[in-house]
């Protein structure tokens, strides 16, 4: 009698697992907002004002690129800093698609020449890890 019992619990047991599927239409969704030339690609960019060395920037020189919106939310959008000079925004987007975003300039160049920045995307409040980054030139007077 036990025996039959054993072979009909797993019999039991392998027609559940049998019937198990793994769910092939699950995702993760690793999409992200991201500048408009793609990663690493800061197309198009533009810059204002005039970048000469020993003068102080000001509200004339900024940077505007164009940022892939897919996730709505505050992020803050900066360069690193060379030559004593960056740029700085913090946008809150609400709009999803296409974007241009506006970056201040702040710094007094101390070397005429061209000069490579990194212009990176991330969340407010969490680690601080670009989500997304690219780079253009500059060329101080």
């Amino acid at each position: 009698m036990f025996y039959h019992l054993r072979i009909l619990a797993v019999i039991i047991l392998l027609t559940c697992f049998a019937s198990c599927k793994k769910n092939s239409n699950a995702s993760i969704s690793t999409t992200t907002n991201s500048f408009g030339g793609g990663p690493g690609n800061c197309i198009p960019i533009i810059l204002a004002g005039t970048y000469t060395r020993g003068v102080q920037l000001t509200a004339a020189n900024t940077l505007t690129v164009q940022v892939n919106v897919v996730t709505l939310g505050t992020f803050r959008l900066s360069t690193n800093s060379f030559n004593n000079v960056f740029f700085y925004s913090i946008s809150t987007f609400t709009t999803l698609g296409i974007q241009n975003v506006e970056l201040i300039g702040e710094g007094i160049p101390i070397n005429s020449g061209t000069q490579n920045f990194k212009v990176s995307l991330e969340t407010l409040g969490y680690s601080n890890v670009p989500l997304s980054s690219c780079t253009f030139s500059l060329n101080f007077n």
